[in-house]
Order: structure tokens, then C-alpha cells, then sequence
């Protein structure tokens, strides 16, 4: 008689391979750049007469929620502090007026908005990092 059972398969690995995790952490910091530039242009943004703070509700929610990411996918707290430093540095360098006399975050009120707000974000994802407490399950 033949055995119609299927064969036992083994459970796939719930730890990424190291190329999948250098890869993440790579589209990580990318999206990181790509998300601070966004916000850069969206300072401005306006709606019914008036600013709406959309690049402060990006900022927020994106150095919250990359460093959340690069923690579940690279399994290295501290590496999650690479996308908010990217952030840090693109934002520095559109609210820098070049000679030229361009600006890419005016100074109105959405500007110090996502400035404050993202740093503070930052710097709250950093203290629960070094804490241990975000990402519990990651590796030092």
C-alpha cells in the first residue's frame, strides 16, 4: 500500500538571512531619506486657506515607525537610529539657506512644527531604545 500522507515539512526560518537584513536596512534608510525630503516639501502645504501640518503628522509617524521597522527586520536596536539620523541630517540641510538665498523649509509655522516634532520623536525612539524597552526582542 502506498502512503498517502504528505511529507513533513520543516517550519521556515522566522530570523532573516544576514543579505535580507543588510537589504532592509539599506530600503530602510533610503525610505528614511526619501520620507525627510517629502517632508521638506510638504512645510507649505496648504488647504482651505490655511497650513495644514501634514509634514509634522509625517514626521511623527516616520521616525516612529522606521526605526520600529529597522528593528523587527535587522534585529539590532541601535542599528534603528540610522534612518533618524538620516532624517536629521536631510532636514538640516533643507533648512539651511544656501547663498543663493534658497530655502526649502520657510520659516512658518508647519517649519519648527515638523523640525520640533521630529526631533522630539527622535529623541523619545532613542531613550526607549537605549532603554531596552522598544524592541525588546531584538539583540544588542
Amino acid at each position: 500500500m502506498t502512503d498517502d500522507r504528505p511529507a513533513p515539512t520543516s517550519a521556515p526560518d522566522p530570523q532573516p538571512n544576514m543579505v535580507t537584513r543588510v537589504a532592509g536596512g539599506v530600503i530602510i534608510v533610503y525610505a528614511a531619506f526619501l520620507l525627510a525630503v517629502v517632508e521638506s516639501f510638504l512645510v507649505p502645504f496648504k488647504a482651505f486657506g490655511g497650513y495644514l501640518p501634514v509634514s509634522a503628522l509625517f514626521a511623527v509617524l516616520g521616525n516612529w515607525g522606521l526605526p520600529m521597522l529597522m528593528i523587527w527586520l535587522c534585529r539590532v536596536r541601535y542599528l534603528a537610529l540610522l534612518p533618524a539620523a538620516v532624517w536629521f541630517v536631510v532636514i538640516l540641510a533643507a533648512s539651511t539657506m544656501l547663498d543663493t538665498g534658497s530655502l526649502v523649509i520657510a520659516n512658518m509655522w508647519p517649519g519648527p512644527l515638523m523640525l520640533v516634532s521630529g526631533a522630539g520623536t527622535i529623541a523619545v525612539v532613542g531613550y526607549r531604545i537605549a532603554l531596552g524597552r522598544l524592541g525588546a526582542s531584538a539583540k544588542s
